[in-house]
Parts: C-alpha cells; structure tokens; sequence
C-alpha cells in the first residue's frame, strides 16, 4: 500500500495520496531497506541487456501499433519544464543515472523539454526503423504531419501543433552527447568513441510549415525531409526499446508518465524474481527530478503519475516502504513483472 509522506506547504492529505493498494503485491522483505546510492543506482539503471534487434512482431501488429523509442531518453530524461539558468552546468542540461550520463545542448531556440519532444523521438525513431533511410518524410502538409504524431494541428499560440513545432525544432538543432560512465573491469577495454556518443541529430535546420492553408502548402512544398545525421541514425538504429505505442498516446500529455511508463516496462521484467529492487525518494529523484524544489514535492508528484501509468500497466508490481520519517528512509520497491505488450529492448549501450 503506498503511504502518503506528510502534506508538504499546506496541501491536503488527499492530494499525495494514491488510494489503496495499487496491486496485490508481494510482502515486505528484508532487501525493502532503504539502499545506499551507489550499487543500487547501477543495477536499477544499468540492467542486464535484452539483445534482441528484431523489430517485427505478429503480421498483423501494424506499424501504426508500434512505438518505438531511443534508449539514451529512457535511461536519461530530457527537461520537463523550460529548464532555469540555476537548471543547467553551463548552458547544457545535463542528467546521470547510474553508469549513463545524458548532455543536452539547446540552439538558439532553446533546449526541448515536455512531452513534444519525446513524442517527436518516438515517431522519428519508429520511421528510421521503418524505412531504414536517414531521410524522413515529414509528409506534405502540416495536418498529414500532425496525424502522423498524433497531435492536434490547431497552431494558435498556445495550440498543441505550435507547440509541437517549436519543440521538434529544439530537438533537431540540439547536440546531444550520451556518455557511459562505467568503471567496472569488463568496460575498460571500450574505447572512448564508444562510450561517449556525440550525436547530433539533423544536419540542417528544418523549416517547418508556415501557412495556414493545407492546399498551398502542398503546392508549395510537395514534401519535406529531416536528414538525420549518421551518428544518430546509426546510433537509433540498434539501441532502441519497443512498446504499445497506443498505451502511451493515452498519457502523452505528461512528459513524467511517458517516462514512467518506459522505464518500468523496461526495467522490471529484468529484475531477479528473489531480489526486488528498492529505491529511495532520494534515488528516483536522481533519475526523474532535477526541477523540484524539494524531494517531498517530487514525491508527491511522481506518486500520482505512477498511478496513472500503473492502469496501464497492471501487471507492474511496485510498492512503497517507509524506514523512518526522513524523505531519504522513504521510496518504493519493485518486483519482476511480466512484460507489458510484447516490449523488446535492442542490443547493448
């Protein structure tokens, strides 16, 4: 059963609290004890890899089905909100969790952050898979574009198609650097080009459509390509994870869920079926935080958005434990789970 931390800044108890149980889960274990940072941030980040670089399923999964999406923005998350000065180390925005170090470097225009963008990555990795090309069709018209990412094309100020616009914008003129930042024995023969990857993503700057007209911008345009670079081509190519793509459309309005979603699908099947792994407040912060004042507020946070992924995932087994009054003593423990939807992880970082 989760349990609710002390409301933080006067909210009402029922604003942190998830109901009861979320599913019926194994009881407490001796392994439920608050981990330290070190060990724990690696196994729970760093799983095991899956090597499977097949990317059809049953004949009838259609491509429309399937979502894929780069592993380096599952192990390491790109901002949530407009990222702050005091946000980012020296201009970049920069996460690390367990061994993966994720350095993003925004154009003039700004570092991506939202759900847009990781809708953007989805859809363009799923086309590189598709067609195998490093020229992707954005299509003939921004509507055709919009129906292809599964937004709405309303382009006022604050429409979701603008907004999706200036998002892909930010992250095709992004430089993204993904780093492994493993010390272990069995990792020192890597070379350094191996385990940092510098992968910016286009090769110009892509000039999204401008009129509100459907018919002129098909009489002008005729078709629009991104031209990916070969580093991230390559790079999408064979480190990539496979999901329900309608299963996260249904959250696709919240950057943290899709997050959520991802990882859990991702992670918990690798989890020995002895030994649950459990993670402070503290830890998960490390790994999903970095634009919350306070862990508690995080904690809050991050326990509504679990709820809502867990009804899509009802299988995950997740529950939370508490050592002591202390944010750091307080986290959640998760199980082996079966898979949700036939995911498949691609082949080693």
């Amino acid at each position: 059963m989760l349990r609710a931390l002390e409301p933080p800044g006067g909210l009402p108890r029922e604003a942190l609290s998830t109901g009861a149980m979320l599913h019926a889960l194994q009881p407490p274990t001796a392994s439920f004890g608050a981990p330290s940072n070190g060990d724990v941030i690696q196994q729970a980040f760093a799983p095991a890899i899956i090597t499977d670089t097949r990317v059809s399923s049953s004949a009838a999964e259609s491509w429309e089905e399937r979502g894929f999406a780069p592993k380096c923005l599952m192990l390491c998350n790109l901002p949530y909100r407009e990222p702050k000065p005091a946000d980012l180390v020296n201009g970049t925005w920069v996460r690390t969790a367990g061994k993966y170090t994720l350095e993003v470097t925004g154009s003039s225009k700004g570092i991506p952050y939202g759900s847009y963008p990781r809708l953007f990555a989805f859809w363009l990795t799923k086309e590189v898979l598709r067609t195998k090309s490093t020229s992707i069709s954005m299509g003939n018209s921004f509507a055709e574009f919009c129906r292809a990412m599964n937004v709405d094309r309303s382009r006022g100020k604050n429409g979701a198609g603008m907004r999706m616009i200036e998002q892909a914008t930010r992250f095709l003129e992004a430089r993204i650097i993904f780093r492994d930042n493993d010390t272990s024995p069995a990792a020192r023969g890597k070379t350094t080009q191996s385990r940092n990857r510098f992968l910016p993503v286009s090769h110009q700057t892509v000039e999204f459509w401008t009129y509100p007209d459907d018919s002129a911008q098909r009489s002008l345009f005729g078709g629009c390509d991104i031209v990916l670079t070969k580093e991230f081509f390559d790079y999408i190519s064979t480190n990539f994870i496979k999901f329900d793509m309608q299963a996260l459309l249904s959250i696709k309005d919240s950057a943290l869920s899709l997050d959520i979603f991802q990882w859990l699908a991702y992670r918990l099947p690798t989890i020995p079926r002895d030994k649950p792994l459990s993670l402070t407040w503290t830890d998960l912060e490390d790994q999903y935080g970095g634009q919350f004042a306070e862990t508690k507020f995080f904690a809050v946070t991050f326990r509504q958005r679990l709820k809502e992924v867990l009804r899509l995932y009802p299988a995950a087994r997740v529950e939370e434990f508490s050592n002591g009054r202390r944010i750091s003593t307080q986290g959640l423990t998760f199980y082996h789970s079966p898979s949700p939807t036939q995911l498949t992880s691609t082949k080693s970082l």
